[in-house]
């Protein structure tokens, strides 16, 4: 294997809040890739457009395989395989990190998208950990669809307490800081009353 070839492996990493284009733009460096004659495997455990269809917030589609945990990769032949894409890494478990690094020191390029935070704002903790062992971390924003600003907030707006839940506009809306931190405080002074409602409260 020539010099060039060894040097190939590397981890990119898209993240950011729900509507921010990630699989999007997972979809878009795949497709890159393919021009140039390279094969390119797509993996999630998004199953919203039924298995083996990644199906983005914009309607592109892209051919997919169902990944119920990242060390699932390591038992499949890549020996083909030039570029590995997972889609919603924040899903892939906590092996995420060291198969991405396994898959790199094997001379693939790894391109992984999912979110950056839960809908509590806490950072999910392998995509974290896979920014800082990344080439290069593209960190999206939405648009907030209170006031318009950048949005790098995930807001629920159905009663669950699951952290990993599926779902769409049904159940996300995309918000700025500072809007996420009132429909937050709205939303605690409508179940405490408007004395104990306060930010400070909040786990």
């Amino acid at each position: 294997m020539d010099v060039s070839a060894k040097a190939r492996g590397r981890i990119e990493t898209i993240c950011g809040p729900m509507y921010a284009g990630k699989s999007e733009e997972l979809v878009r460096r795949l497709t890159r890739w393919t021009y140039s004659k390279q094969n390119v495997l797509l993996c999630t455990k998004d199953t919203r457009h039924g298995p083996g269809n990644l199906v983005t917030h914009a309607g592109r589609a892209m051919t997919s395989c169902y990944l119920d945990s990242a060390d699932e990769l390591l038992s499949r032949d890549l020996s083909t395989v030039t570029v590995i894409g997972i889609d919603e890494g924040q899903f892939c478990g906590d092996t995420l990190v060291q198969v991405c690094l396994d898959l790199a020191a094997l001379h693939k390029i790894v391109i992984v998208s999912g979110l950056d935070m839960d809908y509590l704002e806490r950072p999910f903790e392998n995509m974290s950990l896979l920014m800082g062992v990344a080439e290069s971390v593209t960190k999206l924003t939405a648009v907030c669809m209170i006031c318009g600003d950048p949005a790098t907030r995930s807001h629920r707006t159905i009663r669950s307490t699951d952290r990993y839940l599926e779902g769409d506009k049904e159940s996300y809306e995309a918000l700025c800081r500072p809007c996420f931190l009132d429909r937050r405080e709205d939303s605690i002074h409508q179940s405490l009353g408007p004395l104990e409602g306060r930010r400070a409260d909040l786990p």
